[in-house]
């Protein structure tokens, strides 16, 4: 590239006004031709103009000197001379569109008249860049001015005063077109003359203020603060310049106050603001008092001083000057939608302050007006748009009608679309939207809104920079949407994001900052959710901190207020509730009875502070006992239903409080008025649509504790039903499976309660279904994912194609780490799958497609012989059994049973487990023998169910050779879950004989779920098998010397079967999980583990400590998986908080697809697994075919030659076989 300078220096204009001159050509090109040190390069076209409507002839005269041009134009009229400048413009604008570039800085020539006398001079000085090629390469040539001019410059003055008016013309260019170079060039235009011009000249505060204007135009265009820190200084030096009498100082001062205002609406700067007031103040009174646009300036500095300050008086001064604005602009005038959109505004700021309906309703109607007289897709359209649908959702807030929450966010929606990209206002619009999307998810609780409503609010965050003085409110709307959906689902990751999230939103708060209250008492509440979920005493604590801080920053007169104090009285009860300190339980009264004096009766916070206030005196009522907390608990919550209108989000909440009072009451008083209206109030929540399902299920289960409490079975029977209904939104899919697990813990309790109530009404059909429902729930969601769509495939293959599709995107999921894009990710397919699924099931043929199985889909579970469900509640204990030869339950009520014997039962086994191998020093101590004790609890077993069980369906033959034996599978609930049903009988010596045990009767196996057997039973029929049998064992690693004799023992028996042998190091996570995927029967030599906080991640230990998770394994979809024997540690010991869920490794290997496992339900000896081992595959593989369905007959053949041997319980007892 090479840079030539050029020097063009004089322009030299004349008069040709004789008819001599009328033959010149009607239009012209005005040439340029340059030269370089005297040699000629090129001609350039600089500017082409079609002269006639102008009348202007070109002149033919062009004088070419070395190192400079210049050149004549013709006049025809000297009435055309004061459109010349605006000609010159035109054309040099014309050079930026083309090759060229160019960057005018002033101007110099001269006009003379006919007679040869100057009637003006003009001074003209270039810097153009204009790329010309050469030899395919660009080449610049730079025109610099000359500062130097001739004898006929004019003064400095003209001078500056023509780069003035060239720069207006750029500003009127770039207004019509937006074109940001006509901006960029009256810039430059307005710094020269600033640049040059004297600093007396009185015209030095019209170039200044001409500077500052441009520089904020381009501010809010480009958003760099740079130049409205520059406009400020432009504006402040006019101002400082131009005498109070000038009659253009009011209008600068206006320009500066508004600029001011800008600074801090984009960098919160208070003391901008507050010079923005006095400014605009100082203007009004110096100038014409009813001055528009210096009042409009005024209106809005007031309202952003008000908002950063909370000054009431600047609220009020706001809305007067707005009003006044309103008067004074007449209907046609395009600014009146502005002023009464402004004024709207800050109606319903000083609403947010007062609380008065009288000033949101004058919002809407200002703001509906300003829409109306507003250009279709106008800027000045989105504005008033925006204002109305923010209205409209803060009368949503207040009033809960669902129309005004609809209509904001239609409205919103409508000014997100008319935002272009790239507007500094964009980030704002989005947060609106997204703010209003979880203002209605709060009111009708469609998961699909706050999905939305967090992914544009970290949309809104991501556009906007941290110095932006919204940012850190967005971050607190984002904050509480995560809180929001964290209340729906429970995932824990949405309550650590959110804490993260409103932690640096605290950060971003500037001290003194009217939000910063804000940004606590949102800090607070998601520590306080945290608390909920985990019971750390640091987040509570932290919590207590946080919100006392909000209160402290509120004043008593904001609306706030109370719903802040609300949260700290509320977090205090919490705190009592874990930590049972009464000081904290008589602090949240007092807070709470606090925020009551300071609420006005129709405040929208009053009815979830009296709810909280009426559930803290419930609370002191069963800690002291004194009748008058629970009467005026009862009085307080009966007062927040009355001002809770149907429909409104806290009602479900205030009902739920209610209702749980009332019965607490009852306790006390027996009341029948007391219990009948807690189970209206409570079975209304339970079916509100407007509250987490968690509470929903709560209520539904203190419901049915009333109707139980007044023997009203029917009552009892509805309450659990809604419970049940519930129990896949407490396991929601789109949360992870640990968290699933997290919100079960109470379920399983609940889910045998619901089944003892239906059998109390005879619904044995009923109890069944909920009892499936309610067992293995996680379990049943990952089968559901992987079921067959072959029927869907057939009749609606796009339907099929896109289940399958999101059914495996959540499956994968459902293991990843809970980052942010995984939790969303999660969330957004689990509500596309619910979507999906409402359609589907509109099909004909697929009403009941992936809904929960009813009895006559059940039933087929017992095709391998009967299903023995066994229940344990709080007042009974009862048998359930399917038989494969009838469509009619088998109800046996077990009454010599009790949950509370099952609870003994388990305890002595685990203590039993706990102390053997202390045989010797047990008895030194006179304790009674292990073994003894662990005869007696199978005996109780044998007596109290198993014998009762048998009898009932005449099973009652006893053989001692195998196959003539009975099948049956046991699916056991709660405590019943860790009892050896299998081994149940008398092995005393006086009753040791063919007809005391179980297993003289029947083969047993357990099942998790009916599930889980029907798809067993079902991937017998099509499951392709390879018969590759996959050996793992770590004998020397796992110091397990048996474990290689297993092996040998294992190859034995499978001569004529493929074999995968993974030893040692070879046994990696890796190397496993690809021979899983091709073998048909695995053999598992090693350690496993139970992680009791995490059972999830109970694992197999494979090489170099490496784990074969229970979470890894549930995620396998294994096509040929047979039988898997898992000789190892604890692989079917479940967890005893989730005993429905069946989380242990042996379950997971059936979810995983195999058809049965072999596991152990505790520790085991290396010297029995080789035995069971031997004889186990002995058994199966005797044939060229081998049958899973042996498996359990093979384990029990092995277990009868321990018992031969005279072997401990604790060696053969733990060996069970789940599946068909």
């Amino acid at each position: 590239m090479k840079i030539f300078d050029i020097l063009l220096r004089d322009i030299t204009v004349t008069s040709l006004a004789t008819p001599k001159h009328s033959d010149l050509l009607e239009a012209s090109d005005v040439l340029l031709q340059l030269f370089i040190d005297g040699d000629f390069v090129k001609k350039v076209n600089l500017a082409k103009q079609d002269l006639p409507s102008l009348g202007w002839k070109a002149a033919d005269e062009i004088e070419i000197q070395t190192n400079f041009v210049s050149f004549s134009v013709g006049i025809i009229s000297e009435n055309c001379i004061t459109r010349f400048n605006d000609i010159v413009c035109r054309n040099l604008l014309e050079m930026m569109n083309g090759n060229g570039y160019l960057s005018p800085k002033s101007f110099s020539g001269h006009f003379i008249d006919s007679d040869g006398h100057p009637v003006m001079e003009l001074h003209f000085m270039f810097c153009i860049s204009i790329m010309i090629p050469e030899n395919q390469d660009m080449l610049r040539i730079q025109i610099h001015s000359d500062k130097a001019t001739s004898s006929s410059t004019i003064q400095v003055q003209e001078h500056c005063h023509m780069l003035q008016r060239f720069a207006q013309l750029c500003t009127r260019q770039f207004q019509s077109s937006q074109d940001l170079d006509y901006l960029n060039q009256a810039v430059s235009l307005f710094q020269y003359a600033v640049s040059l011009v004297l600093l007396e000249d009185p015209k030095r505060a019209d170039y200044l203020s001409g500077l500052g204007k441009s520089l904020m135009l381009r501010f809010t265009c480009l958003d760099k603060l740079d130049d409205l820190n520059r406009s400020i200084l432009a504006l402040d030096a006019a101002v400082n310049v131009i005498s109070d009498a000038n009659p253009k100082k009011q209008g600068v001062m206006s320009n500066l106050g508004y600029a001011l205002s800008l600074h801090f609406h984009h960098t919160g700067n208070l003391d901008h603001i507050t010079h923005s007031v006095s400014i605009l103040d100082k203007a009004l009174q110096l100038g014409d008092p009813n001055d528009l646009a210096c009042l409009t300036n005024l209106g809005k500095a007031l309202y952003q001083k008000s908002e950063g300050l909370d000054n009431l008086n600047d609220i009020d001064r706001s809305i007067s000057v707005f009003k006044k604005v309103v008067e004074l602009t007449p209907n046609e005038d395009f600014h009146k939608a502005t002023s009464l959109t402004n004024l709207g505004g800050a109606f319903l700021s000083r609403f947010g302050r007062l609380h008065n309906i009288d000033d949101l309703n004058d919002s809407i109607l200002n703001n509906q007006r300003a829409v109306n007289l507003s250009v279709a897709g106008s800027p000045h359209e989105v504005n008033c748009l925006n204002n109305l649908a923010n209205s409209l959702l803060h009368r949503y807030q207040q009033l809960g009608n669902i129309f005004d929450i609809n209509e904001s966010i239609s409205t919103f929606e409508v000014v997100v679309e008319l935002t272009a990209d790239g507007n500094p206002e964009m980030p704002l619009q989005i947060s609106n939207l997204g703010n209003s999307l979880q203002q209605r998810f709060v009111g009708a609780g469609d998961l699909g809104d706050i999905n939305k409503s967090i992914s544009l609010l970290q949309e809104a965050i991501d556009l906007l920079p941290d110095i932006h003085p919204s940012k850190p409110s967005i971050m607190g709307n984002l904050g509480n949407s995560l809180v929001r959906r964290f209340e729906h689902l429970g995932d824990v990751g949405d309550i650590n994001r959110s804490i993260q999230v409103l932690t640096n939103a605290l950060g971003l708060t500037p001290p003194g900052h009217s939000y910063m209250a804000a940004c606590y008492n949102n800090l607070g509440v998601a520590l306080l959710r945290k608390f909920d979920l985990l019971g750390n005493r640091a987040d509570i604590d932290e919590a207590i901190k946080m919100l006392t801080k909000a209160n402290e920053a509120t004043d008593n007169l904001q609306q706030e207020k109370l719903s802040r104090m609300s949260n700290l009285g509320t977090t205090l009860l919490k705190c009592f509730d874990k930590f049972d300190n009464v000081n904290d339980l008589d602090n949240s009264i007092s807070v709470f009875d606090q925020a009551m004096e300071l609420a006005p009766g129709d405040h929208p916070h009053k009815s979830s502070c009296l709810s909280n206030l009426g559930s803290a005196l419930s609370k002191h009522f069963e800690r002291q006992y004194h009748l008058n907390d629970i009467n005026r608990s009862i009085q307080v919550l009966e007062e927040a239903l009355h001002i809770t209108p149907v429909g409104h989000p806290n009602r479900g909440n205030v009902l739920h409080n209610l209702g749980s009072s009332q019965f607490q009451r009852y306790k006390s008083t027996s009341s029948i008025i007391d219990v009948e209206s807690a189970i209206q109030n409570l079975s209304a929540a339970a079916t509100s649509k407007t509250i987490a399902a968690s509470h929903r299920f709560f209520a539904a289960s203190t419901w049915a504790d009333a109707a139980r409490a007044i023997k009203n079975d029917q009552s009892r029977f509805e309450a659990y039903g809604v419970a049940i209904e519930l129990l896949p939104e407490l396991a929601w899919l789109g949360l992870s499976v640990s968290d699933r697990h997290g919100h079960l813990l109470e379920a399983g309790h609940v889910v045998r309660e619901a089944a003892a109530a239906a059998l109390s009404v005879s619904q044995y059909a009923t109890a069944v279904e909920w009892l499936e429902q309610g067992r293995s729930i996680i379990w049943g969601q990952k089968l559901q994912l992987c079921t067959p769509l072959d029927d869907l495939e057939r009749d609606c293959p796009e339907l099929a194609i896109k289940l399958k599709q999101i059914s495996r995107q959540l499956e994968s999921l459902s293991s990843e780490d809970s980052n942010n894009l995984v939790v969303q990710q999660s969330h957004d397919l689990a509500h596309r799958r619910e979507e999906l699924l409402k359609t589907i099931r509109t099909k004909e043929g697929f009403h009941n497609f992936l809904k929960p199985k009813v009895l006559s889909e059940l039933l087929p579970a017992a095709t391998g012989g009967p299903v023995i469900i066994v229940n344990a509640s709080s007042d009974r204990c009862d048998s359930l059994i399917l038989l494969s030869d009838s469509d009619d339950i088998v109800h046996i009520p077990l009454d010599q049973f009790s949950y509370k014997k099952a609870l003994q039962l388990a305890e002595t086994l685990a203590m039993l487990l706990k102390n053997r191998g202390m045989r010797l020093a047990l008895q030194h101590q006179g304790q009674k023998d292990p073994e003894a004790i662990f005869e007696t609890v199978l005996s109780q077993l044998w007596v109290s169910i198993v014998k009762p069980i048998l009898d009932g369906i005449a099973i009652i033959n006893p053989s001692d050779i195998t196959s003539e034996l009975t099948h049956i599978n046991w699916c056991l609930t709660g405590p019943l879950s860790f009892l050896p049903m299998h081994a149940a009988g008398l092995y005393s010596e006086e009753n040791f004989g063919l007809g005391n045990k179980l297993s003289d009767f029947a083969v047993s196996s357990y099942s998790p779920s009916l599930i889980s057997l029907l798809n067993g039973h079902r991937s017998g029929k099509g499951k392709e098998k390879t018969n590759q049998v996959l050996a793992v064992a770590l004998p020397a690693e796992s110091r397990l010397p048996g474990a290689g004799i297993e092996i040998e023992k294992l190859k034995v028996h499978i001569k004529h079967f493929p074999l995968l042998e993974l030893l040692e190091s070879k046994a990696t996570v890796e190397a496993v999980t690809a021979g899983l995927k091709e073998s048909s029967w695995v053999h598992f030599a090693c350690h496993g583990i139970q992680d009791i906080s995490n059972p999830t991640e109970s694992a197999l230990l494979l090489a170099d400590h490496s784990q074969l998770t229970l979470s890894t394994i549930s995620n396998f979809l294994l096509p040929h998986a047979q039988i898997v024997f898992l000789s190892a540690c604890q692989t079917a010991t479940g967890d005893k908080d989730l005993a429905e869920e069946a989380v242990h490794l042996a379950a997971g290997m059936l979810f995983a697809g195999f058809r049965g496992t072999i596991g152990t339900m505790w520790s085991i000896s290396d010297h029995e697994a080789p035995e069971v081992a031997d004889s186990v595959y002995a058994h199966i593989f005797k044939d060229s075919d081998p049958d899973a369905k042996q498996a359990a007959y093979a384990l029990h053949v092995a277990i009868r030659k321990l018992q031969e041997k005279g072997s401990s319980y604790f060696s053969w007892v733990p060996f069970i076989h789940l599946g068909v």
